[in-house]
């Protein structure tokens, strides 16, 4: 419906036998037999602005003196209130002649332009967003259904377009008019004015950014000059008329259809590019299973999954879905859709298809070894088509990985973080296999004889890349063929005392002169590149034979190695496995052989390792083993760092570089900030088999990109020594207190390395009260502590790190033990298989449900540790804690929650716009909230910050008792602050006072003025 006026300022209606003044409201003393009607003017505009301004400091009012919740309820009311009082009285009083009319047209012009602005509002949205408009989200409770569903479906557009495009507009039109004498001048001047008090109203309901004001301000515009327009030219001749509004519908109409037509063309390509979809997904299953069985057939499977992936690709990539595809809301979508399509398409025919045509007449058996030697014809056949597929899946993930997830719908959203996730690891796997098909033939002789260090790595002697160098092999390699000499370490590595190398400044203050001086601390240094030279160095020292790289492994590796061989009979008497092999060459050993001197101890220790180490190497050299399960094995000790390489030469290190087989500190990238820990014992034992770590890093809250966090580092060290350790164990155990330390004590130095940027926020120390000493290294912050636990002992450190640019994920690598963590395993020729693809191809058949449900809860809540530091003081369930006053944080752990609970916080204030909850986002309004997860305890950790100059604030959510009056009011506050509670800041509040007075004051002088007039004609009569 249009909301039309008289036809002319002069338009009159039977009123006492006499015409009315348009711009008082008041009879005219000139009188007519016609009838006159009504113009809105003076006094109607007045009361309405009276009316307005009077609702505006209401909502300041109670904004002031109440929370956030309460008071924006009070404003909603009270701007309605305000609005229906300025209808009814303007009604009142007599409405101008067709106000109410509706024609058949009108339906057809607001669907229109309806669609039109809200297309420009999302088209403000992403662009004031600098990315797609998000879906709105909201709570579905009591107050959401009234004031965010009935309110501004039902009855705000009526009474607003009563109110703003009815009363206000009009009436200001009317002395504006009479003002200027100019129906352009004055439509104008009543069009700006109605238009900025209808985004001022707005804006006491809700906060409003630009792209708000700005949207809101073009529906104002638009709609006040309709009715204008339609006002001024209603007096038109009636045949010039129907001819504009014949156009005008024809238009209108086209619109319309066009809107239909590509409704109906995207849909419809859309339910069929599903079906492809579908069908390439249960293809690739079908690839999945039967390329090692049944070549021939998945061939067949894998040209019917290309032929589907393409359809699916054709019927997303025409010009009205590309198009479309930039539409608010509706185009991320689309996007989403066809770009999963490319991804897919581009996986098949440019990722899986060269690599099945390569692997057509391979099978993993000719990587096996034959009399001793590999035969290199089959590597090289697959560097060419590795490389490629490695740059396509690249490509294809990074197509996935741009898209803005938060401008899609659940319903979409699952299943492209799914994919995003699944094509990462098969662009992962693939850049392996390049990486692996141009390193391997170099590495075995293709263009000439290599000779490498082999060095075992033994954890039970902790170091930062693992353990001590504990054995050595020197491996020569020549056209595949491999030969492999054990070494005695002690002789070809003799200590001298003297060192080998200068170590910088920064390592010899962490780690002092020990990693050139004694071979067995070159893994001392969290750089495996490092102790690969020093290692060389060492070897230089009395050895002539040319070195072409360092290889690092340990007992672990090892056993991994196992699973593909079988069990191993050994010259012993042992039997070595998979399952015994960490076992017995970490602790058995020394149990068995630890009681004797040091030097039959050492002796019979080299002996057995390299028996056992000889064995496997036997093993794998004659063929035996499970092909499949040999690459399972290495990629799984590769990205568990227990699998190292250093090559020197720089064209295969490059190659090398930035993977996990480089053995080099993290790097932050924007999948994860890490963190690094590292272990090394201080007993000079092998004691640290017993020892068992546990360590965790998370943010403390949900910190925006690039905003400053906190972030909470736990460790957790326990001594599983027996109790008469001391005495039970062997001396070659315990260290029997050579350096120093007690027998029976395990002794570590913890050593982490922060991310750039990340520094500690608080001192910290020890569980035994030590402080942690802080270094510099490589551009990071270094923390370093030690600790000594007694058999049976147990010690806890917690740590808070700080950083003026949080951003990925946190994530934690710590040196490796025996007791090892759990990690993917990645297997770099298993890439052909493609059983990555089943799962993604099922990601892609997700279809936009543009009418997804509401949610009001933060799909990734802040989960709390399940342990916190000794002393730590947890509230239990009714207890309010205390806030801390500005300029200070607290943290404080709540109980009394089920167990994994999801409740939202939020802290509320004047002032509140520079404090947060654990670093949240802030809210203009002065309130800023965080959603916790509980632990399986039910308990919550929240962290509180108050800004300088704050005052009033509460903090409200997860049921918290009030500090006074008790009941449910759900808010704790500070007993120190003077002022009332409130939900919006000073500057707001002032914005509030100052158009709400000013309001007042116009509205007032303009019914004063009508009045004085009224007085003065009655007068004059």
């Amino acid at each position: 419906m249009f909301l039309t006026g008289d036809r002319d300022a002069t338009n009159v209606r039977r009123y006492s036998g006499r015409v009315t003044d348009p711009l008082t409201d008041e009879p005219s003393p000139v009188s007519t037999r016609r009838a006159t009607r009504h113009q809105w003017g003076l006094r109607v505009l007045g009361v309405s602005l009276s009316a307005l301004a009077l609702a505006i400091l209401i909502s300041a009012t109670a904004l002031s003196a109440t929370d956030l919740a309460t008071g924006t309820l009070i404003a909603d009311v009270a701007v309605l209130a305000a609005m229906a009082t300025g209808v009814v009285v303007g009604f009142v009083y007599g409405a101008p002649r067709g106000i109410l009319r509706f024609r058949s047209r009108d339906l057809l012009y607001g669907v229109v332009i309806g669609l039109a602005l809200r297309l420009v509002q999302g088209l403000v949205a992403q662009a004031a967003r600098g990315g797609a408009a998000a879906w709105p989200t909201a709570t579905l409770d009591l107050q959401w259904v009234v004031f965010g569903a009935l309110v501004p479906v039902v009855v705000s557009p009526l009474l607003e377009e009563l109110f703003f495009r009815g009363v206000l507009l009009l009436s200001a039109d009317t002395v504006f008019r009479r003002l200027t004498g100019s129906r352009v001048l004055a439509g104008i001047a009543a069009t700006l004015v109605s238009s900025a008090l209808f985004v001022l109203a707005h804006g006491l309901t809700s906060t409003l950014d630009v792209s708000a004001i700005v949207s809101l301000g073009a529906v104002a515009l638009v709609t006040g000059t309709i009715v204008l327009g339609d006002r001024m030219t209603a007096a038109r001749a009636r045949r010039r008329s129907r001819h504009a509004r014949r156009w005008a519908i024809y238009a209108c109409w086209g619109v319309l259809a066009v809107a239909v037509a590509v409704g109906t063309w995207v849909g419809v390509r859309g339910a069929l590019a599903a079906q492809h979809l579908l069908e390439a997904k249960s293809l690739a299953s079908t690839v999945q299973s039967s390329i090692s069985k049944d070549p021939a057939g998945a061939r067949a499977a894998l040209s019917q999954l290309e032929a589907d992936a393409s359809e699916a690709r054709t019927l997303t990539s025409d010009p009205i879905w590309s198009a479309a595809s930039h539409l608010p809301w509706i185009g991320p979508q689309l996007h989403a859709v066809s770009t999963l399509a490319t991804a897919l398409l581009a996986t098949s025919t440019d990722v899986i298809e060269p690599l099945v045509s390569a692997t057509d007449n391979l099978n993993l058996s000719l990587f096996t070894p034959k009399d001793g030697a590999i035969d290199l014809t089959p590597v090289a056949a697959l560097a060419q088509p590795s490389a490629g597929a490695a740059t396509a899946a690249a490509q294809a993930s990074a197509e996935v990985n741009s898209l803005d997830r938060s401008a899609l719908l659940p319903a979409l959203r699952a299943p492209v973080t799914e994919a995003s996730d699944l094509l990462s690891t098969v662009a992962e796997g693939t850049d392996a296999l390049r990486r692996t098909t141009a390193l391997l033939p170099a590495m075995l002789g293709a263009d000439g004889p290599r000779n490498y260090l082999l060095m075992f790595q033994n954890p039970a002697e902790l170091r930062t890349l693992g353990g001590i160098a504990g054995a050595l092999a020197l491996v020569h390699t020549d056209h595949g063929k491999i030969t492999f000499t054990v070494e005695d370490i002690q002789k070809v590595l003799p200590n001298t005392g003297e060192p080998v190398t200068t170590l910088d400044a920064a390592t010899l203050a962490l780690f002092s002169e020990k990693p050139a001086t004694y071979y067995q601390n070159v893994t001392s240094v969290p750089d495996f590149a490092t102790a690969a030279q020093l290692l060389q160095d060492f070897w230089k020292r009395t050895q002539s034979t040319p070195i072409d790289g360092v290889i690092s492994a340990d007992p672990v590796a090892l056993s991994y190695l196992l699973s593909a061989t079988g069990p191993l009979s050994l010259r012993t008497g042992d039997t070595l496995s998979a399952d015994n092999a960490v076992q017995l060459l970490l602790n058995e050993v020394y149990l068995r052989y630890g009681a004797d001197t040091p030097a039959k101890a050492n002796a019979q220790q080299n002996a057995f390792f390299a028996v056992a180490a000889t064995a496997v190497f036997n093993a794998l050299s004659s063929g035996k083993g499970d092909p499949a399960k040999l690459i399972d094995a290495l990629g799984r000790a590769g990205s568990e760092r227990r699998l190292l390489i250093a090559s020197n030469h720089p064209t295969e290190q490059a190659v090398l570089d930035g993977t996990l087989l480089q053995g080099t500190l993290p790097e932050a990238s924007v999948d994860q900030t890490p963190v690094a820990m590292y272990l090394m014992d201080t007993v000079g034992s092998k004691i640290d088999y017993y020892l068992k770590v546990g360590a965790d890093v998370s943010w403390c809250g949900a910190p925006a990109v690039n905003t400053p966090g906190t972030a909470s580092l736990n460790v957790t060290l326990t001594s599983t020594v027996p109790a008469d350790g001391a005495t039970a164990l062997p001396w070659y155990i315990t260290g029997g207190g050579a350096f120093g330390t007690a027998p029976g004590i395990v002794g570590v130095a913890v050593t982490v390395y922060l991310p750039s940027g990340m520094q500690l926020a608080q001192s910290a120390s020890t569980s035994t009260g030590a402080p942690i000493t802080v270094f510099s290294d490589r551009g990071r912050t270094v923390l370093r502590w030690n600790e000594n636990l007694a058999p049976q002992g147990k010690s806890a450190v917690s740590i808070r790190l700080a950083t003026d640019h949080a951003s990925a994920p946190l994530s934690l690598t710590a040196t490796e033990q025996e007791h090892h963590m759990t990690h993917k395993i990645k297997r770099a020729l298993a890439i052909t298989a493609m059983a990555l693809m089943l799962a993604v191809g099922g990601a892609f058949v997700a279809q936009p449900a543009f009418a997804a449900g509401y949610s009001g809860t933060p799909s990734d809540p802040t989960p709390t540790p399940e342990s916190f530091p000794a002393g730590t003081v947890i509230l239990p369930a009714g207890t309010a804690p205390t806030l801390p006053g500005p300029g200070s944080s607290a943290t404080f752990v709540l109980g009394g929650y089920s167990a994994y609970e999801v409740v939202t916080f939020t802290l509320t204030g004047e002032g509140i716009t520079a404090g947060s909850l654990a670093t949240i986002v802030k809210s203009v309004v002065g309130t800023a909230s965080v959603t916790k997860k509980a632990n399986s305890s039910g308990q919550i950790q929240l962290t509180v910050s108050i800004p300088v100059g704050a005052s009033g604030f509460s903090l409200g959510g997860g049921n918290l008792p009030a500090v006074t009056g008790g009941g449910s009011s759900g808010t704790t506050t500070n007993p120190g602050s003077s002022l009332p509670r409130t939900g919006a800041d000073s500057t707001m509040l002032l914005t509030l006072w100052v158009a709400g007075g000013a309001l007042a004051l116009a509205g007032a002088s303009i019914v004063v003025g009508t009045a004085v007039r009224r007085q003065r004609a009655t007068v004059a009569k």
